[in-house]
């Protein structure tokens, strides 16, 4: 699969990111585990039972500490983590041997996540934190989240959400509103006449809730359910007094949510 413009935009970004960090302690590079807990903790919640082993992958996973934690918390799941990025997958061996998981416990691959190296079936749980809308062909990334879970897994997407938040300020990082006429605007102007100078997080989409879950059943999904995902508020951008106004409205006004999480499952054989 030759990589497009645009997915190549977004690995370089992170590239660029990741190898930065590998010039840090790894306790240095390492998100609040309070955090991470909080995202495990609503997978598990969405699953709804515990198995008593589970295949759990990170796709997109960067340094891959969801990955790590989750082993770390459930001494009897495998883990594996896949990242388009070299040096993510550097970072990710580290993370892995701070938190002290056994080789034989995880695997790590640095592999586009439309094609990745997994049997089908082969999945219980598949989670992307903010990576599936780095992909103009998101249908693709989600054929194979689909492809690779076991009849009954679950996959657990966190997006952007497209509403106010992502025409206003998001705009400072390059968001790319994932219906016509705005993406075209949206893409001339961040990438034609700025050069992509803003796009932090590289080419990133956000999507309205119908149309994720529209894509996610496409791709075969079921019982498909958009919800607010709360994400840590940075508003660094503002003035100090402005701040508690626009954490309110993140947190309690679905128009300026920041991201979303789609849960959805692959039918029962």
């Amino acid at each position: 699969m030759k990589m497009d413009s645009d997915m190549a935009l977004t690995t370089r970004r992170w590239e660029e990111a990741y190898r930065a960090t590998l010039a840090l302690s790894v306790e240095e590079t390492l998100i609040d585990s309070r955090e991470i807990a909080d995202v495990i903790n609503q997978i598990r919640a969405a699953r709804g039972f515990v198995d008593s082993k589970l295949m759990f992958a990170e796709l997109g996973c960067g340094s891959a500490q969801t990955a790590a934690v989750w082993a770390y918390l459930n001494q009897t799941d495998r883990v594996i983590g896949v990242d388009i990025c070299n040096a993510a997958i550097c970072n990710a061996y580290r993370v892995m041997e701070f938190y002290c998981i056994c080789p034989n416990r995880y695997s790590l691959f640095c592999k586009d996540l439309r094609r990745m190296p997994l049997n089908d079936n082969y999945i219980d749980i598949v989670y992307t934190g903010g990576t599936i809308e780095h992909f103009v062909d998101i249908e693709s990334a989600l054929a194979e989240c689909y492809r690779v879970l076991k009849p009954g897994g679950m996959v657990f997407n966190t997006v952007p959400y497209l509403n106010i938040g992502a025409l206003t300020y998001r705009q400072r990082w390059g968001n790319i509103p994932a219906v016509p006429v705005l993406r075209q605007i949206a893409e001339f102007v961040h990438m034609r006449l700025l050069g992509g100078r803003h796009m932090m997080f590289g080419y990133e989409m956000s999507y309205t809730a119908r149309r994720l879950k529209r894509l996610h059943e496409d791709a075969g999904f079921v019982n498909v359910r958009v919800e607010r995902f709360p994400v840590k508020l940075v508003f660094e951008f503002l003035p100090t007094w402005a701040v508690p106004c626009a954490t309110w409205l993140a947190t309690h006004c679905r128009a300026f949510w920041p991201m979303v999480k789609v849960i959805a499952y692959k039918e029962q054989a």
